[in-house]
């Protein structure tokens, strides 16, 4: 099943309507492997002759997020889509800061090291972020052919 598909079916499901900005953003996150700034959404949206305020890219991007059909990468201050069902509800980010590339993992044993660090502190945790950063793949290839 493809992201839109996907993420039209979570959206009707929890009662919201399937909106011309919406399903546009949608298309735009499907294809994307990096995240993008509302702003870069509103630019690419607009090569594409889809006229939308950067405001409504926020209200899409509000209701997405909600719905855990996208996430902030808050290294690059951008959004990506989530739908890989295989990782469960709960995942990380690994963020690329060359390409900006993210990768989503599960993190399930840095999810048990949180949770005792933070038994053994006496704290009850409700919720965390976590990215990785570093050189994805790619970008270490291409640095050890310049060097």
């Amino acid at each position: 099943m493809d992201y839109v598909i996907y993420a039209c079916e979570r959206l009707r499901a929890n009662g919201f309507r399937i909106t011309p900005p919406r399903r546009q953003v949608l298309s735009l996150l499907e294809g994307e492997e990096r995240a993008l700034s509302p702003y870069d959404m509103r630019e690419r949206l607009r090569q594409r002759r889809v006229k939308m305020d950067v405001v409504t890219v926020y209200r899409v991007l509000e209701v997405l997020e909600r719905l855990d059909l996208v996430h902030r990468v808050y290294r690059t201050g951008g959004y990506v889509r989530c739908w890989r069902s295989d990782l469960g509800a709960h995942h990380h980010h690994l963020v690329c800061t060359d390409c900006g590339r993210v990768t989503e993992i599960t993190g399930d044993r840095i999810d048990e090291v949180a949770d005792r660090e933070a038994r053994e502190n006496g704290y009850r945790v409700t919720g965390h972020i976590l990215e990785l950063f570093g050189l994805c793949g790619g970008c270490q290839a291409g640095s050890e052919r310049q060097a």
